[in-house]
């Protein structure tokens, strides 16, 4: 199969060569194509006018009251085009763009006569300048075809590119040097397109030829030398083979001779770096070059390098209507738009969905939509005889097997149901020291394999990731995908039992912890643990439900246990209760399945769900008895008591908190005794008994500041200080409010200190302190402004209101 590049695979070239040369004795094959603009018959006589052509021409535009663009839109010219002609920085267009501009002008035959005419003639010298020699050229005769590139009609939406590229290919280089630009990009992504077009805007500016050459660095067979690329260049100047120097320094040497003094175009298509190319481009300031490449070009000395994305989705709309049809396009909008999104902008894949649209014009847009969203057999369908986004992939990448750390390193990220991951991720699947994991993923970024989305952070095309998994599938051993997901769950195991830890330190899902805990990432503070969570959060999902049907998923109950801490820190709740469900439906310790469900009922009452939350807790409690784990089962009960105060069925709460209460006292649990504690003087002050409430949390304090449980401490101090300050004893309120400020701040605990600093300010104010008031309620508005805590946010705001209007009012 032949493997394309791009929209137009390199056509300029490519039309015209002949067959490579190969390691055998054949001969050098002949691949240079050249373009030169349309010239005049020599016999054409000029007519002398007053007005330039590009005055000429904005007259008439003007004259019809058409703007460039409107113009371009009725000629198929571009707005650049029409810009340059009109200024004067193109003075040679072609027959076919005059036919149009006439046409679309409405000129009569007069005027179009008169602005055919006004067309500048070359000299004598230029005209013929395929058999004369500058000062000081070596060899035969300069003899180069003229003829413009093709450019695919459907090409668009590259404006920005193609502004930056015909502008660096005119604008003058200095003394000495060729203007050189780079086109860069991952394959299939229209950098030969791009290059077509933009050899054909400035085809007048380089009337002695253009020189085209693919060297072959990302397709079937070896790449060019720097010397069969040489050899190329030199036949399409007009030399022949016994004229070219068998020396690469010398043949590099007669082809900058041969170039100097002329005005040439050259295009180099695939190459590999920047070695490949340095011996080939012209040295002098007539001369222009446009190197096209997979692979990043930055160490070659350039006027530019554009770097070509894939399309966005409007873009790739125009595309399809160019294509398949507006009509086709307009009848079936979201199947279109499916079509699109299966593509993902890469102009490779839309121009073969489309042009297949195009070739039956029957062929319902849904029905092709609805083949490319299988993803299994989504890059079959995007190939044809001719085009492939499988095989223009494979030249990147290597067809047959990991041979190199980075083709190895593309394979294991295909075992991922993401695009994204980060280094220390793919050092785990890769089995591999993170700093060597690091230079695998740059490798891949310098050949537009992956893109650096943030540091340490790398996303892969759609289609690439697809072709990443067929790799996974081919080239990894179905046990060697075990291990590589096995080490990656041990990573984010590591890293949710280290978070859990830095969060809540005396949570009691700490005690599920493995003694063997393997090596996670460095994680020194709460907020550094979240964050690394949440970077990882989407690719954490994903890998769970993926070993949700394999032999790993026993995994799945520790590693929600160890998540949890987390997911309420987080408020993530949602994720935690699909986490969970799954997580049970493929534990068989049951112990740990009493765990997950118990953590399943937070979830469901924070997601508004009492009924199946109550029923969650009870089943916990009930599991936990069972199996003889008293400590599983009080903090079950002391949850299932804490979700029914809040729904004011405080003798249920009651209830539950004193049986979790013996337990816990039972068996010696100072943490879960505070915990029971806590429930019990909520429930009662809830119920209006404050006083017996109060005497609840003195005893927690109590507790607190025997076993040393800081977090437990601050708490009991706020809920005494909220007790006084209903019971209307203001000073004592503020008195135990303060120590539970100091305490918090000192631990670090944000989100109680927004709630503390909420309650201080009402006491502040009853207490007729409205500064002091003002200030705790700001800073409580600043706290949860920054952790984005909505509402916490208008708890704040209400207090505020409230100081304002009593502060107005007195």
């Amino acid at each position: 199969m032949t493997t394309t590049e791009d929209w137009n695979v390199g056509a300029f070239a490519r039309r015209h060569n002949a067959v490579r040369s190969t390691l055998s004795n054949a001969g050098p094959p002949r691949t240079t194509a050249t373009l030169a603009g349309t010239l005049l018959p020599p016999d054409c006589k000029v007519r002398a006018v007053a007005e330039t052509f590009g005055q000429m021409l904005r007259r008439f535009r003007v004259a019809r009251q058409f703007t460039q663009a409107e113009l371009a839109e009725r000629t198929g010219v571009t707005e650049q085009a029409i810009q340059l002609l009109e200024t004067g920085a193109r003075r040679f267009p072609r027959k076919s763009t005059t036919d149009r501009l006439t046409i679309a002008l409405g000129l009569s035959s007069a005027d179009a006569a008169e602005l055919v005419a006004a067309v500048p003639r070359r000299g004598p010298a230029t005209a013929t300048a395929s058999e004369q020699r500058p000062p000081g050229a070596s060899g035969g005769p300069w003899r180069v075809a003229r003829e413009v590139p093709e450019v695919d009609p459907h090409f668009t939406g590259r404006a920005p590119e193609l502004e930056l590229l015909c502008r660096a290919l005119l604008t003058p280089a200095g003394p000495g040097s060729a203007r050189v630009v780079t086109i860069q990009g991952m394959a299939g992504v229209g950098k030969s397109a791009l290059a077509a077009a933009a050899a054909a805007q400035v085809a007048t500016e380089f009337p002695d030829g253009l020189l085209a050459v693919d060297l072959n660095g990302f397709g079937s067979g070896r790449p060019l030398t720097p010397w069969e690329a040489l050899q190329q260049l030199l036949r399409g100047t007009g030399l022949a083979d016994p004229e070219i120097p068998a020396d690469q320094a010398e043949a590099a040497s007669l082809l900058r001779t041969r170039l100097a003094g002329r005005r040439t175009l050259m295009v180099l298509e695939n190459a590999t770096g920047p070695d490949q190319v340095a011996d080939l481009l012209p040295a002098t300031a007539d001369s222009a070059a446009i190197v096209i490449s997979r692979v990043w070009l930055t160490r070659l000395v350039a006027a530019s390098h554009v770097q070509v994305d894939v399309l966005t989705d409007e873009v790739a709309l125009d595309v399809l209507r160019s294509v398949a049809g507006p009509s086709r396009v307009a009848a079936e909008p979201d199947a279109s738009a499916r079509l699109i999104r299966s593509c993902a902008g890469l102009p490779l894949a839309l121009r073969i969905a489309a042009g297949r649209l195009a070739a039956q014009p029957h062929r319902l847009v849904q029905h092709v939509a609805d083949r490319l969203e299988d993803e299994q057999r989504r890059l079959g369908e995007l190939s044809t005889d001719d085009l492939s986004v499988r095989s223009s992939l494979e030249v990147s990448f290597g067809e047959s097997d990991a041979s190199t750390p980075s083709q190895k390193m593309l394979a294991v990220l295909g075992l991922l149901d993401s695009t994204e991951v980060g280094t220390a991720a793919a050092a785990r699947l890769a089995g591999s020291s993170e700093s060597i994991a690091s230079q695998e993923l740059e490798s891949l970024v310098d050949a537009h394999v992956l893109g650096s989305v943030a540091p340490d952070r790398y996303q892969a095309h759609d289609l690439v990731h697809l072709y990443a998994r067929e790799l996974a599938a081919r080239l990894v051993a179905p046990d060697e995908q075990q291990q590589a997901l096995a080490r990656l769950l041990d990573l984010y195991e590591a890293a949710a039992w280290t978070a859990g830890k830095l969060i809540e330190p005396l949570s009691p899902r700490l005690a599920w912890a493995p003694t063997d805990l393997p090596e996670g990432p460095r994680l020194t503070t709460s907020g550094q643990a979240i964050e690394w969570i949440q970077e990882e959060h989407n690719i954490l999902l994903r890998l769970a439900t993926k070993v949700g049907d394999g032999p790993l998923a026993d995994r799945l109950a520790r590693l929600t246990v160890a998540l949890t801490t987390y997911f309420i820190a987080c408020g993530r709740f949602l994720d935690h209760a699909a986490l969970a469900t799954l997580a049970l439906e493929h534990s068989t310790d049951r112990t740990l399945a009493a765990a997950v469900r118990g953590d399943l009922g937070i979830a469901q009452a924070q997601l508004g769900q009492p009924g199946p939350a109550l029923a969650s807790f009870e089943h916990a409690a009930a599991e936990f008895h069972a199996v003889g784990h008293r400590t599983g089962e009080a903090v079950a009960l002391n949850n299932a008591a804490r979700m029914l105060a809040d729904q004011r069925h405080f003798d249920d709460a009651i209830n539950r908190a004193e049986r979790a209460l013996r337990l816990t006292r039972a068996i010696s649990d100072p943490l879960g005794t505070n915990l029971s504690l806590t429930v019990l003087g909520v429930s009662h002050c809830l119920r209006g008994e404050l006083e017996r409430g109060r005497e609840y949390f003195v005893e927690g304090l109590a507790g607190c500041v025997e076993s040393g449980n800081e977090t437990g401490r601050a708490l009991a101090l706020h809920n005494i200080g909220s007790a006084d300050l209903e019971l209307n004893r203001i000073e004592d309120a503020i008195d135990y409010l303060e120590q539970a400020v100091a305490l918090t701040r000192t631990g670090g605990m944000q989100s109680s200190l927004g709630n503390l600093l909420i309650d201080i300010a009402e006491a502040y104010l009853r207490q007729g302190d409205h500064d002091r008031a003002r200030a705790a309620a700001r800073e409580a508005l600043d706290i949860a402004t920054a952790a984005e805590d909505q509402l916490r946010q208008d708890r704040a705001h209400a207090r505020l209101r409230q100081i304002d209007e009593h502060h107005t009012a007195t």
